[in-house]
C-alpha cells in the first residue's frame, strides 16, 4: 500500500506523524537519508520514556534534540514509499526482523540487538 509523502508541514504537523509511526525529515537538511523516528519502549528496553531518535548520514540511530530552526522550520516532509509488515532478512544466521514503519523507496529497516520499538518485531535467533 503506498504512503502519500506530504511536504511543507511544520514541526507540530511533524510530530503528529511521528505519533503515528511515520518517519520524518527536513527538506534543508544535507545529509541524504537522515530522518527523525519515534521510539516507544517496551517491557525490555532500557530506556522507559518514549524519545525521538534520528537515523544518521552512517546509519546509526541516536537520540535527537530539536535545534531552534527545526523548531521553527516549515520544510518538514513525511518519509517512505509503503506501509505495512515487510519481513527481511539478510541471511539465514542474522536477526530477521519485521517493520510496519514508512520505508526510503528501495530502503531497509535497521534494527539493532536490544533496541526494542513498537514497530520492530525482532527475532533474536542465535546461529
Amino acid at each position: 500500500m503506498a504512503v502519500t509523502q506530504d511536504k511543507d508541514l511544520t514541526f507540530g504537523q511533524a510530530l503528529n506523524y511521528l505519533k503515528q509511526g511515520r518517519l520524518v525529515t527536513r527538506e534543508g537538511w544535507n545529509g541524504k537519508g537522515q530522518h527523525l523516528g519515534l521510539q516507544t519502549p517496551d517491557p525490555d528496553s532500557k530506556m522507559s520514556r518514549p524519545y525521538i531518535y534520528i537515523k544518521t548520514v552512517d546509519h546509526a540511530l541516536v537520540p535527537w534534540v530539536a535545534s531552534q530552526s527545526d523548531l521553527l522550520a516549515d520544510d518538514w516532509q513525511t518519509v517512505g514509499a509503503s506501509m505495512g509488515w515487510t519481513e527481511t532478512s539478510a541471511n539465514e544466521d542474522t536477526i530477521c526482523e519485521k517493520t510496519e514503519a514508512a520505508l526510503e523507496p528501495g530502503g531497509v529497516f535497521i534494527s539493532i540487538e536490544g533496541f526494542a520499538s513498537p514497530l520492530v518485531t525482532v527475532d533474536r535467533r542465535t546461529p
